[in-house]
């Protein structure tokens, strides 16, 4: 049996009918039938589910990166600010031997 569509594609259909393209419109414009649709909706509905899921998860990973980031730049500030031990010891004055 031949593939008309490959799976990236199928799943290009899908993410744009769960964006709010009617399906009427797909199966229009690109030549299949609505059972078609129905049909791959069943077999790879749940990776498009798992996506979104997948999605949320990322942006609350962000979200916690970011404030953990906000709280450590300004100690990261002072830090560059401040002089090292090294430095320090190069900015300490040594005594003129006579």
């Amino acid at each position: 049996m031949r593939l008309r569509f490959s799976e990236a594609q199928i799943l290009g259909f899908l993410r744009e009918a769960a964006a709010g393209t009617p399906v009427m419109d797909l199966c229009w414009n690109h030549c299949f039938s609505r059972s078609t649709f129905r049909a791959w909706k069943a077999r790879y509905g749940a990776a498009i589910d798992g996506e979104a899921g997948r999605l949320k998860q990322l942006e609350r990973e962000n979200a916690r990166l970011r404030k953990a980031l906000a709280t450590a730049n300004p100690d990261l500030e002072r830090l560059r600010r401040e002089p090292s031990a090294t430095e320090r010891q190069l900015m300490r004055p040594t005594s003129s031997q006579p």
